[in-house]
């Protein structure tokens, strides 16, 4: 429950960006990374073992699913996990589906369950067939509740982002690279592209469900759920970096992404705007009176004359889509 000084907070958009403001400068980055990635941690630890191993199911199936892929497509592939949180759960799925190698990068340094862990894995385990135990066995050893990484096949590398990531990795390094609300807290978006696509090769995937709406910003307030687009880019850069906040980058900036690089690539639209929950199955397009209605249209233009310049001028459409689905493959 909230205290009545928080419930305050929470009504005034100037408070909450002067504190946020307040956090990026009196917390040091590490540390102010280490809580922030520590209190989703707590939340995924508050799932038990089950449902821990059928969101990874889930996840899993979905990189296979929107791609129009199967596990033969992985066999033999170096893959590169990015953000994989507070479980390896999902690198486990491709390792034992067949991939050569995986690597599971994230920018921050994470306070892990090694029980809760070691519990998701087991259960994973216990359902192999003898070849693939033996593919985890090598991988993982589980002893008295923790586990350590014992394979070069299987790595996990804290630390650092993806921007980063092509100096360790170097060119032509993976055939896929996924991720799932990730790239929308990259704090150099183009300088992460570039680092992806610098290292996948030729015909390899990029494989993203990417958060577009507020995050832990103005969301647990009541207000407009597009009010994070009212602040000016400067503002927010100082409310946000290097923290890991939304960069605030909406479709039309992965579009011409695509575009730009030249990839054979599908967006999918997984959520509309004051929606809780995602559209089942995702698509290209949405439909009128069936996704989002007039009173979706009604909320975009409420809020229009109030957002920045570069928001401002976007469609509707554009405005109204707040998770997305990119599936892009590199032909060069």
């Amino acid at each position: 429950m909230k205290t009545r000084l928080e419930q305050l907070v929470m009504k005034s958009k100037s408070l909450i960006i002067m504190l946020r403001i307040l956090n990026n400068l009196l917390i040091p980055p590490l540390l102010k990374n280490y809580r922030i990635k520590r209190v989703w941690a707590k939340i995924t630890a508050q799932m038990s073992v089950e449902q821990s191993v059928e969101e990874i199911d889930l996840m899993f199936n979905e990189y296979l699913l929107y791609s129009n892929l199967d596990t033969g497509n992985l066999r033999g592939k170096n893959v590169l996990e990015i953000g994989p949180g507070d479980n390896l759960g999902v690198a486990l799925k491709f390792l034992t589906s067949g991939a050569n190698k995986i690597v599971t990068l994230d920018r921050f340094f994470l306070r892990q369950d090694s029980r809760q862990q070691s519990r998701i894995y087991e259960r994973m385990h216990s359902v192999l067939s003898e070849s693939k135990k033996k593919l985890v066995d090598e991988a993982i050893k589980i002893e008295n509740g923790s586990f350590h990484l014992t394979n070069d096949r299987f790595k996990y590398i804290s630390g650092k982002s993806i921007e980063e990531a092509l100096d360790l990795f170097g060119e032509n390094a993976f055939d896929f690279i996924v991720s799932r609300a990730v790239l929308m807290c990259a704090n150099d978006a183009d300088a992460a592209f570039y680092s992806m696509d610098k290292m996948l090769r030729k015909n390899g995937y990029l494989i993203h469900k990417i958060v577009l709406r507020d995050w832990q910003v103005f969301a647990d307030t009541s207000m407009h759920p597009l009010t994070f687009l009212t602040t000016p880019d400067f503002i927010w850069k100082l409310m946000t970096y290097p923290s890991g906040g939304p960069n605030r980058k909406c479709i039309d900036y992965y579009r011409l992404k695509m575009k730009e690089l030249h990839y054979q690539s599908k967006l999918l639209i997984t959520r509309v705007v004051g929606s809780e929950s995602d559209i089942t199955p995702y698509k290209e397009k949405l439909q009128y009176n069936v996704d989002y209605d007039d009173s979706t249209l009604s909320m975009i233009e409420e809020i229009r004359p109030k957002l920045t310049k570069r928001f401002r001028s976007l469609s509707s459409e554009d405005l109204m889509i707040s998770d997305i689905f990119l599936i892009a493959k590199k032909l060069v």
